[in-house]
């Protein structure tokens, strides 16, 4: 396997859930530890250059409010699969 394929071994869906409010549900994909997914999602909050739905719901709540958590492990060859899931 090429580097490429053995980065997306790390694949895997998360969620940004809502503590408050259990509709509001963001699913997305990464290759990065959640953490490191975490802390890209939580910096771009504050900047309203980033304008997307999550960001918008965010800053009406409290940061506090939300968490990130694992759904599945998505090991895959290539970068296209992990994102259309």
């Amino acid at each position: 396997m090429n580097n490429m394929s053995d980065k997306h071994n790390n694949g895997k869906i998360y969620t940004i859930r809502c503590k408050i409010d259990d509709t509001l549900v963001y699913v997305g994909s990464t290759i990065q530890p959640l953490f490191k997914r975490w802390y890209e999602h939580i910096s771009r909050v504050n900047n309203q250059k980033y304008n997307e739905l999550l960001n918008q719901k965010i800053r009406e709540t409290n940061i506090d409010d939300r968490y990130i958590g694992l759904y599945e492990d998505f090991p895959t060859e290539r970068k296209e699969i992990l994102t259309r899931v």
